[in-house]
């Protein structure tokens, strides 16, 4: 029998035992939207005002079913974050989620809750040292001005003399910049590893940078290749000639002033020794902190070749390095040790 869908419109051919019930359509999804629309809205939509339908068993008591899941979204927002929250514009200790406005990081230091901030992270802290920095550390270079009010920039950093980093007391706070920053920290950590005490304040400082003068305008500077290498490149100040086997003085045409504490060590360049044989002729040259004349570089060409060195080519490189200034007491015996007068090859040939 051909029969006419109540939803869709659609003629189809039904059995004719289903004549019998009060709506016939063509598929159940038709029969779901012909049930749906004869159905009469028992409910109202406490976000948009719409009035739609819903299974008693799912209706709340307090009537808060919403139409939709856009409208489900908005009341969760709310409810949950606006003024619908029985918590909402409750700050501090006034809210009971409110754990505390201090806290200690993962890695040890103090962190204080400031609302209005404008580096603040995403839970409101501010570190505690950058703060008392902001209040009696700031000058003109490290400032900056935001809404009338003075901040510290975001790429300075703060150092604790002490090491202790909870220590935030202004006279034991230092603002610097990241390479100073961290130049500092391996200079403490080689006083420490050395002598087994910690920098001093003046120590820090000081060795963070060291002194270069030209003795000729013509000389060029020294210059790293990369910010990490640990040499810095030292330039001859002329052309030179070395015949094989000679050791030639090149001049490098700069004195350097070197902090306290440590010597500079010069040391050949990787490639200069192994594809032209040029290398400092006594292998490791010492320059003490006090020395103030040229810096000179004794090359000698372990090659059977002439090699030429032309103005502003590197020729070494330096190496400053810290060291452990210690005395000796004079004694009439030393104690015995397991090695006692074994010396050379005393433990073997090879």
């Amino acid at each position: 029998m051909i029969c006419k869908c109540e939803w869709c419109g659609k003629e189809f051919s039904v059995c004719p035992s289903r004549m019998k019930a009060e709506h016939i359509c063509c598929s159940r999804k038709c029969a779901a939207n012909l049930k749906k629309s004869l159905q009469k809205p028992n409910s109202v939509c406490p976000i948009c005002g719409k009035h739609f339908y819903i299974k008693p068993c799912q209706k709340k008591d307090d009537n808060s079913n919403c139409c939709s899941r856009e409208c489900l979204r908005k009341q969760k927002h709310y409810t949950m974050l606006g003024e619908g929250n029985h918590q909402y514009g409750l700050k501090g200790e006034k809210n009971s989620s409110w754990k505390s406005d201090e806290k200690i990081s993962r890695y040890g230091y103090r962190q204080i809750r400031v609302l209005d901030h404008p580096f603040r992270d995403k839970q409101d802290f501010v570190l505690e040292h950058r703060l008392v920095a902001e209040k009696y550390l700031l000058n003109e270079e490290n400032r900056i001005e935001i809404d009338g009010k003075f901040y510290l920039r975001p790429e300075y950093e703060v150092h604790h003399k002490d090491m202790n980093r909870l220590n935030n007391s202004p006279d034991n706070l230092m603002v610097l910049t990241h390479q100073q920053h961290r130049a500092i920290h391996n200079v403490s950590l080689w006083r420490e590893l050395l002598t087994g005490r910690v920098a001093k304040k003046e120590d820090l400082i000081n060795m963070t940078n060291f002194l270069v003068r030209r003795a000729t305008p013509e000389a060029k500077l020294p210059t790293k290749s990369h910010e990490d290498d640990a040499g810095w490149d030292l330039y001859a100040i002329q052309d030179y000639t070395i015949n094989p086997n000679e050791t030639v003085m090149v001049d490098t045409g700069i004195c350097v002033a070197l902090p306290k504490g440590t010597f500079g060590a010069i040391y050949a360049r990787s490639g200069l020794a192994t594809k032209q044989g040029l290398r400092p002729a006594n292998c490791v040259g010492v320059c003490d902190a006090g020395y103030r004349n040229n810096y000179m570089v004794a090359l000698h060409n372990d090659s059977e070749e002439i090699r030429y060195i032309k103005k502003h080519d590197r020729i070494a490189q330096l190496i400053i390095q810290p060291f452990v200034d210690i005395n000796y007491n004079e004694v009439e015996t030393l104690d015995e040790t397991d090695r006692g007068n074994g010396g050379f090859g005393s433990t073997g040939t090879n």
